[in-house]
C-alpha cells in the first residue's frame, strides 16, 4: 500500500510554527507572561550559534558538492539544536502543559489565524483516504499535541516530538525508533520515515518537505515533492549545487518535483506517479 509522509512546520503550514508555539504556551501560563523576552533571547542564542557554525564550519557550502558532504554539515547541527532545547527547557515554558492542552493550543492557533494551514492539505489527506492509502507526518518540531491540533485531521501515523507536564521535550514514543532520540535534524528525520515505511509494509512512498531537514527524507523517497514558494527556495538551491534537476511539478514526471501547494500537487497528479 502506498504511504505519503509530510514534514509540517513549512509544508503543512505555510511557515514555521515554532514561535506560535512557544508564546502559546506562554499566553496559557499567567505566571510567564514575561517570559517572551526569554524566548527572544534563546532565538538570538540559536542564530548566533548557527552563524558562528557555519562561518567555521569545513568544507564552505559553496564547496559542498555532493549529499554526502551536505548531510555531515546537516547533522554536525544537532549540539545547537539540543542546546536550543535545553535553553527552552530551563526556562520552564511549558512546565504544567500536556499533550492534550497543546493541542488545543493548536486548534486555537489556526482559528485566530497565527497558525494557517497550506492551501490544499485537507483535500490532499482526503484523497489518499479515498485510494485507501496511508498518510503520516514525521517533523522536527517540539510537540506532537500541537500539530495534531493545527492539523486537525486524522493521519496513520505520526514521528514527532513531545512535551511532559515537567517541561521537558522528548524524543517519539515510537516502536522502532530509537529510546530516547529526539527528532532534531535530517538524519533523524530519515531513520523516522525509515519506521514508518517498515511499519506500513514497506511499499512505494511519497514525501513532502520545505527545508534541508527533510533533504536526505526527499532523496531517499521514490517520489521526492520539494514545497517551496519560488526558485529562490533555500532547499531547491541546495539540491541544484549537489546536481539535482528539480522542475516544477506541471514540468517534471517521477523523481523529484516541486510544487507550491497542495493543490499544486493534486492537480500535477503527482499521487498516480505512486503507482506506475
Amino acid at each position: 500500500m502506498p504511504l505519503v509522509l509530510l514534514d509540517f512546520d513549512g509544508t503543512i503550514t505555510e511557515s514555521d510554527s515554532l514561535n506560535s508555539l512557544v508564546h502559546s504556551a506562554i499566553s496559557h501560563s499567567p505566571s510567564l507572561s514575561l517570559e517572551s523576552k526569554t524566548w527572544t533571547s534563546i532565538v538570538k542564542a540559536w542564530l548566533s550559534d548557527h552563524e558562528s557554525h557555519v562561518a567555521a564550519y569545513s568544507p564552505p557550502g559553496e564547496s559542498r558538492l555532493t549529499p554526502e558532504a551536505e548531510l555531515s554539515f546537516l547533522e554536525s547541527l544537532k549540539p545547537l539544536e539540543r542546546a536550543s532545547v535545553e535553553r527552552v527547557e530551563k526556562a520552564g515554558f511549558f512546565e504544567g502543559l500536556n499533550e492534550e492542552i497543546m493541542e488545543e493550543l493548536g486548534r486555537e492557533a489556526v482559528k485566530s489565524g497565527d497558525v494557517k494551514v497550506r492551501e490544499g492539505f485537507r483535500e490532499l489527506v482526503k484523497e489518499i483516504g479515498q485510494r485507501e492509502w496511508e498518510v503520516g507526518v514525521v517533523s522536527v518540531n517540539w510537540s506532537r499535541g500541537w500539530v495534531r491540533g493545527v492539523m486537525d485531521v486524522e493521519v496513520d501515523g505520526a514521528v514527532i516530538n513531545s512535551i511532559g507536564e515537567d517541561g521537558k521535550i522528548r524524543g517519539p514514543d515510537v516502536e522502532g525508533f530509537e529510546k530516547e532520540r529526539m527528532v532534531l535534524t535530517a538524519g533523524d528525520k530519515l531513520e523516522a520515515t525509515k519506521v514508518l515505511v517498515k511499519e506500513k509494509g514497506g511499499g512505494k512512498w511519497m514525501y513532502l518537505g520545505d527545508s534541508t531537514t527533510d533533504m536526505a527524507c526527499l532523496l531517499e523517497a521514490d517520489v521526492g515533492v520539494v514545497v517551496a514558494q519560488g526558485e529562490r527556495s533555500k532547499l531547491l538551491q541546495t539540491l541544484r549545487r549537489l546536481g539535482f534537476e528539480v522542475r516544477r511539478v506541471r514540468e517534471g514526471r517521477a523523481g523529484l518535483v516541486w510544487a507550491r501547494d497542495f493543490e499544486e500537487v493534486l492537480k500535477g497528479g503527482v499521487l498516480d506517479w505512486l503507482r506506475d
